[in-house]
């Protein structure tokens, strides 16, 4: 569930289904049918919506197609990631997609693994339906993405441990911390979220051992 930045709108997502409701008339706006488990996913000027798997094992979402919220009619194509989109954000600017996509052969039956899967982040132009790069490959599956208020990086929690940020003009991914986790744990526990503070310097996570682990861009650490 999601507020629009202007709080006239509220998103929520379930089972195949977005519903888009106008708070102050308590009125349904939009209807918008998808064919897996889904959560609503917001653009920060409130005018797009996006169905979004997320980080719990039975996430089995494929492909996703962005909407406008007023009309519910798509801003583009099909998307089609080539995996388990796990979860998707939009560019502070509105006019690009990141996904989290997870490659684990049979997934969601088959679990993560002892070392936390695999997967990639991947950058979109919704509106063209095409990635701006290849894939991106992360240490482990990515369970959640947060792009940076600059849109200059994206910050993504991964089951094996890793809190890791990609530059999205380059395409580096640096390392900014990494926890010991078990299997269980890499399965399960991380079905998390993560987050940049309002200005950039602080990225948080949270998933494992009960905790949200803050990372100091400024001093790295």
């Amino acid at each position: 569930m999601e507020f629009s930045p202007d709080g006239q709108f509220i998103a929520s997502g379930e089972n195949g289904l977005l519903r888009v409701w106008r708070i102050g008339k308590r009125k349904l706006v939009s209807v918008i049918r998808h064919d897996a488990t889904t959560r609503a996913v917001l653009s920060p000027d409130g005018r797009w919506v996006v169905a979004s798997g997320h980080g719990h094992p039975d996430s089995n979402t494929r492909s996703t197609r962005v909407h406008e919220i007023r009309t519910a009619q798509p801003a583009g194509p099909e998307l089609e990631p080539d995996g388990w989109i796990l979860d998707a954000r939009f560019q502070p600017s509105g006019t690009s997609l990141a996904m989290a996509v997870s490659t684990v052969p049979g997934r969601p039956e088959s679990g993560t693994g002892p070392m936390g899967g695999t997967g990639n982040v991947q950058l979109w132009d919704f509106a063209a339906g095409t990635r701006f790069s290849d894939p991106i490959p992360v240490p482990s599956e990515p369970r959640s993405v947060a792009w940076h208020p600059s849109g200059r990086w994206v910050g993504v929690l991964c089951a094996g441990g890793q809190g890791v940020e990609i530059e999205v003009k380059t395409r580096v991914v640096r390392e900014l911390f990494h926890l010991g986790v078990s299997a269980e744990e890499a399965r399960s526990a991380n079905s998390g979220e993560c987050a940049y503070s309002p200005v950039g310097r602080i990225f948080a996570a949270w998933g494992f051992h009960e905790r949200i682990q803050l990372f100091d861009r400024g001093n790295a650490r």
